[in-house]
């Protein structure tokens, strides 16, 4: 399974039908696989502007439990044009 990057604690999934086997939380998914953000409060704050949509409603809790089977996962990043230069 996965080790949650090896740390002492690790976020576990909301309740939902899905097992906990077959999900990860969204915090997981936006900071340690598409690497959107680094620490924890920085995925807090992208998921409380709504940035994050999942089967196409905006999904605001961090333990929102993701699975891989039926999931459209969109993310809104809005980028500054200051950064791209």
């Amino acid at each position: 399974m996965l080790n949650k990057l090896g740390g002492a604690f690790a976020p576990k999934p909301s309740s939902d039908p899905h097992k906990a086997r077959e999900c990860l939380p969204l915090i997981l998914i936006l900071r340690n696989k598409l690497k959107y953000a680094l620490i924890y409060r920085e995925v807090i704050s992208i998921l409380m502007q709504h940035h994050v949509m999942v089967d196409n409603k905006a999904r605001t809790d961090k333990t929102y439990p993701a699975s891989f089977m039926g999931m459209k996962l969109l993310i809104l990043i809005y980028i500054p044009y200051w950064y791209l230069i």
